[in-house]
């Protein structure tokens, strides 16, 4: 396994990514925008909203990162018998990554804005997989359906990205509203099978 920041887990184990991995599935399901509100407040708006980047994120660990959420879009979603169920959907995030496994969303338009740091992605499968380097200044679109993933050039050295989904990203704790496939485990293993070609 590669190296961590020391003090802190950026991101999950390999075991829990493969527990996740299961529940997951590239999905577009049936759900409306009901509004906006800040991460931590119960007020629900559909104005503007102004939420301050933190220093260093310190909110959970998430499949690519350790995240703090900036501001979310409560979305309603419908199953199969007609039942609604609001869901906080990460609209805006702070992430510093080291190794995020490739992945794909089925309806989530996102952007990557890297903020400080540097190291590669891992863009499209089969034919389209190509590495993109990505420092400091780089923004990055990945349309619905665009596998993807990053790592550090340092495993010591985390990436740090604003990253802005539409519609908002459910929340991992809950996959059944959640529209994303993990296709590899980690970027950089992919990174040394593809640069080895």
């Amino acid at each position: 396994m590669d190296k961590e920041p020391k003090g802190r887990s950026l991101q999950l184990s390999d075991q829990e990514r493969a527990a996740l991995s299961d529940k997951m599935h590239a999905q577009i399901l049936e759900s409306r925008r009901v509004g906006f509100s800040l991460r931590g407040s119960d007020e629900i708006i559909s104005q503007c909203l102004v939420a301050e980047m933190p220093g260093t994120p310190a909110g959970e660990v998430s499949c690519c990162g350790a995240k703090d959420f900036l501001i979310d879009e409560i979305r309603e979603f419908t199953d199969a018998e007609g039942n609604p169920s609001q869901v906080r959907c990460a609209s805006s995030a702070i992430l510093e990554m080291t190794d995020a496994p490739i992945h794909l969303h089925a309806a989530t338009l996102e952007y990557y804005i890297i903020l400080s740091g540097s190291g590669k992605m891992v863009l499209g499968c089969g034919a389209s997989e190509r590495i993109v380097p990505v420092k400091e200044g780089s923004v990055v679109l990945l349309p619905p359906g665009q596998p993807h993933g990053i790592a550090s050039d340092d495993a010591e050295v985390p990436i740090k990205a604003l990253l802005i989904f539409s519609p908002g990203l459910a929340p991992v704790s809950l996959p059944e509203f959640r529209d994303e496939e993990i296709i590899h485990p980690r970027t950089s293993e992919r990174l040394r099978v593809l640069e080895a070609m």
